[in-house]
């Protein structure tokens, strides 16, 4: 199993709205972004264009999500 599948497949979030259970949510989706994201670009031939906004579009959200995940790694 992927990690995106495992992750999609964990226990369903908590009834609530506290932050913790919205951004769990919030991250699932985001995985099920990518997941999606992955298998159209796994369609596709190795040389395809993508735009470039979009290409920045992606590497700006990476950016962001990674230093998201520094944050909740590293937290003390």
């Amino acid at each position: 199993m992927s990690w995106v599948n495992k992750i999609i497949q964990e226990a369903s979030v908590d009834a609530g709205d506290s932050e913790v259970v919205m951004a769990r949510s919030t991250v699932r989706l985001i995985a099920e972004s990518a997941k999606d994201i992955l298998a159209e670009l796994d369609k596709m031939p190795v040389g395809a264009d993508l735009p470039p906004w979009w290409t920045d579009m992606v590497a700006v959200a990476q950016s962001d999500l990674a230093s998201a995940r520094d944050y909740i790694v590293t937290r003390k």
